[in-house]
């Protein structure tokens, strides 16, 4: 599955737009007054200005290639800290055949980058130190919800979607290794909180 665009809210519009343009060099490809959009390598992420909603904050993962891993944690860590659980800092899972790091952006949403080995990489031509050029794809976005089994089946039935992993009754991933949805219930931790 492949994430074109996620739109987020948040409180802190210009903090937000400095980081992600000049701490992690994103192209900025559409902006107002009340929002900009960047490119992340084949998505978009969207920031829109919000007063409504107190302190609005999620969790989403930036795709790299597995092979631009070490140098992906080199470059990050020049520009983020990472958050640590239980003293570590990286986070390797057999089942899910990947390596991720998470961070704080300046409004609180929990930012992960996520390293698989994804087919038809670009960045395996790139043979050069990473740079903010190999980040593939929004690769992951969480959505808390009050009943994670009853909305699995509906995103299955309604939009033709499969289950990645085998979930549970607080945590299900749909999708492929390209994109996928974390349905997470609402009070579950995240991994990568501090």
């Amino acid at each position: 599955m492949d994430i074109k665009e996620i739109k987020l809210l948040t409180n802190c519009l210009l903090e937000q737009k400095e980081f992600y343009t000049f701490k992690l060099g994103l192209t900025v490809v559409k902006e107002t007054k009340k929002s900009f959009t960047v490119a992340v390598g084949l998505s978009k992420l969207t920031f829109s200005f919000s007063d409504n909603v107190e302190k609005p904050y999620y969790h989403f993962a930036l795709g790299i290639s597995k092979d631009k891993y070490k140098e992906a944690k080199d470059w990050f860590k020049q520009r983020v800290t990472f958050n640590k659980v239980n003293g570590k800092d990286e986070f390797f899972s057999k089942l899910w055949n990947s390596q991720s790091l998470y961070f704080y952006d300046p409004a609180g949403n929990i930012v992960g980058f996520i390293a698989r080995p994804i087919r038809n990489s670009p960045s395996i031509l790139h043979k050069k130190d990473f740079c903010n050029k190999d980040i593939l794809n929004i690769s992951e976005i969480g959505l808390p919800v009050y009943n994670v089994p009853e909305m699995k089946d509906f995103i299955i039935h309604s939009f033709n979607f499969e289950s990645y992993r085998e979930g549970n009754e607080t945590f299900m991933p749909l999708g492929n290794e390209e994109g996928l949805f974390i349905l997470s219930k609402i009070d579950r931790v995240w991994l990568g909180i501090k």
